[in-house]
């Protein structure tokens, strides 16, 4: 095997692992949607929406519209807010709000 042959299958063999560990990442949006739905919940807040997209470096958007009914030291309000959560293993992290 010549060096250009051994150079272009390590290159094809780190393609392979950098798009399995990046396919590892995918398809998690209902995952993130649920554990925040279940978050605004627990704080006592209606959910209107939440949208979760993927944008690539196992990095997740989510846009969030919840009322928040308020208490007795807070008024009633709608939040908006977008957040970018990051997929490690089998949960997600906060990485920044925008």
């Amino acid at each position: 095997m010549n060096q250009f042959t051994s150079s272009l299958g390590a290159f094809l063999i780190s393609l392979i692992f950098l798009s399995s560990c990046e396919d590892a990442c995918k398809g998690h949006e209902s995952d993130i949607e649920k554990g925040q739905i279940a978050r605004a919940e627990s704080m006592g807040m209606l959910v209107n929406s939440i949208a979760v997209s993927y944008l690539g470096n196992c990095e997740y958007k989510c846009v969030f519209d919840v009322y928040d009914p308020g208490t007795a030291f807070s008024t009633p309000q709608n939040l908006n807010s977008t957040v970018i959560f990051k997929w490690d293993g089998d949960s997600y992290s906060h990485v920044r709000t925008e």
